[in-house]
Formats: C-alpha cells, sequence, structure tokens
C-alpha cells in the first residue's frame, strides 16, 4: 500500500500541466513579463503545438504589450508562440519523449532561473522531480522502484522507458478565446505601470501610493 508521502507526491503531478515546466521555459519571455511566476495559474498547448497559452491569476500584471485572451468562463491567458526552433521538441514532449528532447532544449529547460521549474528550501535551490525525467535519472527511477514495486534496482523500469507518463489530452486548450481590450483594472485596485527595474524589476507593479513613498525615498539617497 503507498504511503501518505507518495500519494501527496503524484497528487502534486496534478497541480499544473506538464507543459509548465517542459515549453514555458523554452519561451522568449522572462518571469516579470507575465508578472511574476506565481502569477502562472497553468499552461496549455493549442492542439497545433504551435502555440502555449499561459494561464494568469491577474491579467493586468502582464506586460501591456503582449498578447491577453479570455474564455467565456472569463479566465485569462497570454497567448505565445513557441519559437520554431522548439517544434521537435514541443512533438517529442506531447509523445511522452522527454530523455530524447534535443540537449539545446534540456539546457534551456534545466537553467531557467524561474520558480516555475525551480524551488527553493532552506535556503538551498532544487529541480522539480518532474525535470529529474529528461536524462533519466536514477533517483528517479529508484523512487519509482522503491514507492511502486517495494525494491530498487529491478528489471520492471527497462533502460527503453520514460520516467514520466505521456501528457493526457488536458494538456491542450480548446476553448473559444476572445483578446481584451486594455487592461481594465478594477476601480479598487489602481495601479500605475512604471518602470521600476531599480527596486524590483522591470514591469513591476506598485500602487500609486508606494510608488510615490520609493520615488521620494530615492531622491533622498
Amino acid at each position: 500500500m503507498a504511503n501518505e508521502n507518495f500519494i501527496g507526491f503524484l497528487e502534486s503531478l496534478k497541480e499544473k500541466n506538464l507543459c509548465t515546466f517542459f515549453i514555458l521555459p523554452l519561451l522568449p519571455v522572462r518571469t516579470w513579463d507575465y508578472g511574476c511566476d506565481y502569477n502562472v495559474a497553468n499552461t496549455f498547448l493549442s492542439r497545433d503545438c504551435k502555440k502555449l497559452y499561459i494561464q494568469v491569476h491577474i491579467y493586468w500584471k502582464v506586460r501591456k504589450e503582449m498578447k491577453v485572451v479570455q474564455s467565456k468562463e472569463g479566465i485569462e491567458y497570454v497567448d505565445m508562440r513557441i519559437p520554431n526552433e522548439w517544434k521537435d521538441d514541443v512533438q517529442l514532449f506531447v509523445k511522452g519523449h522527454y530523455s530524447r528532447m534535443s540537449q539545446a532544449a534540456k539546457s534551456t529547460i534545466e537553467k531557467s532561473g524561474t520558480n516555475v521549474t525551480q524551488y527553493k528550501w532552506d535556503d538551498c535551490s532544487f529541480t522539480y522531480h518532474r525535470l529529474l525525467a529528461l536524462e533519466k535519472s536514477p533517483e528517479l527511477k529508484g523512487f519509482w522502484e522503491l514507492n511502486l514495486f517495494g525494491w530498487v534496482g529491478g528489471s520492471v523500469i527497462t533502460e527503453d522507458m520514460e520516467l514520466l507518463s505521456v501528457p493526457d489530452e488536458s494538456i491542450f486548450l480548446e476553448k473559444e478565446l476572445f483578446p481584451v481590450e486594455g487592461f481594465n483594472i478594477p476601480p479598487t485596485e489602481q495601479f500605475e505601470r512604471r518602470d521600476m527595474s531599480w527596486v524590483f524589476g522591470k514591469g513591476c507593479d506598485l500602487p500609486i501610493t508606494e510608488f510615490k513613498r520609493l520615488q521620494k525615498r530615492r531622491k533622498q539617497t
């Protein structure tokens, strides 16, 4: 019987689509372009695998130059075209051939300095367990063997097998989408967009009062 930690691990795999970890890092965007890492709720591929839709919690935190679309349900997404150079890697990802993705793609994904692909605990950085499938990590293989079969080093998981399941249909977004015209910020949440790279990084949003306070402090220093 699976232990609670292992069950929790399996549940965590469902929190976000795998394209959030394997495809989002391949886009030519920085974390602050769509607000911050924590503004990303999920990501979805278009059926033709040419676009990635980044579902965001707060769409007006996205850089105004980016294309934002909305579903009938009122969910906002950043509409991003995937660079053509990654088209073969995207197809391998969709088929679940993670370890066969190009070395360039693997390097770009693994070196992504975002909280989407990395997390911190006790001031140490860790790569999400999902990404260990890129190189068929022995640690990930042993983890599956121990929790699924009760021992490590057996022949159940063979060398030709991938260490993550093939992405299911939930990675695709097949909803009718409409462009968001302008950034309609709720009246109770009025923010000004300013270049605050000297404080928090380019594209950061601050309340008007906070912006003026920091601006005054900057003049004093």
